[in-house]
């Protein structure tokens, strides 16, 4: 065989791999993203997006459905041996598709948001409803919305934040204490549960604060990176019906 053929027929292998590989992608054109330099993703039909936050600052509230591809990115990506799909998703029920949920060669997501809106305040100050969910029922919020472990009147959130971060951290309450042997390791200090943040202009968008045991005798919460204190008044207040 030639070697003009054989360079052939290369090509065209490498052009039928390259192919499968964007396939994801670019079966369907009309679904791909654009990103620009300055953090906004732009839709097939115009619609600007733009990025809103990290996982671990926000939340997403449901499940999520495959909208499309970002332009010029791989399909997939893997992490600890697990091909994940990289893209753009939409959240389940939330029909105007005012957020976007991206994952980008990452277990880790990003939060877009509608560049036409509003424009959004997300600490926990903002939340409309916080709620406790204990660590065996993380991932399902609603599960406790009784009216003895939810907040949703304003003044009682704005006691509750005002409270709390009047504390002091943890380890200087003497909390770590509770829970030192004598050779300084702790035990019996876990993460007990979430209190969950609610937003009313954005309601499949939470914020997260954890919530740690201290041998069952104390607690703390994390507000913003910070930790306080979490007065038992406070912890009771929440997980009355837990």
């Amino acid at each position: 065989m030639k070697r003009n053929s054989i360079s052939a027929i290369l090509s065209c292998i490498v052009l039928l791999i390259s192919s499968f590989c964007f396939a994801a992608c670019d079966k369907n054109s009309e679904a791909l993203f654009i990103e620009t330099n300055n953090d906004v993703l732009v839709g097939h039909n115009g619609e600007k997006y733009e990025f809103l936050a990290n996982e671990g600052i926000l939340y997403y509230n449901g499940k999520i459905s495959f909208e499309g591809c970002v332009k010029d990115e791989t399909p997939t990506f893997n992490h600890l041996g697990v091909e994940f799909k990289n893209g753009v998703y939409s959240i389940d029920g939330d029909s105007d598709k005012n957020i976007l949920i991206r994952y980008s060669n990452s277990e880790w997501f990003s939060a877009y948001r509608k560049a036409s809106l509003p424009e959004f305040d997300f600490c926990v100050d903002n939340c409309n409803k916080f709620e406790y969910i204990p660590l065996y029922q993380n991932n399902n919020t609603g599960l406790n919305n009784t009216s003895d472990n939810v907040i949703t009147n304003k003044a009682e959130i704005i006691e509750f934040l005002s409270d709390v971060r009047n504390q002091d951290n943890p380890k200087e309450a003497g909390l770590y204490d509770l829970v030192s042997d004598k050779d300084g390791k702790l035990i019996n200090c876990y993460r007990c549960g979430t209190i969950v943040g609610h937003f009313e202009e954005e309601p499949y968008l939470l914020v997260c604060m954890s919530v740690t045991s201290y041998n069952d005798l104390a607690y703390s919460v994390s507000i913003s990176n910070e930790e306080y204190v979490l007065p038992s008044e406070w912890f009771h207040r929440f997980c009355k019906n837990t």
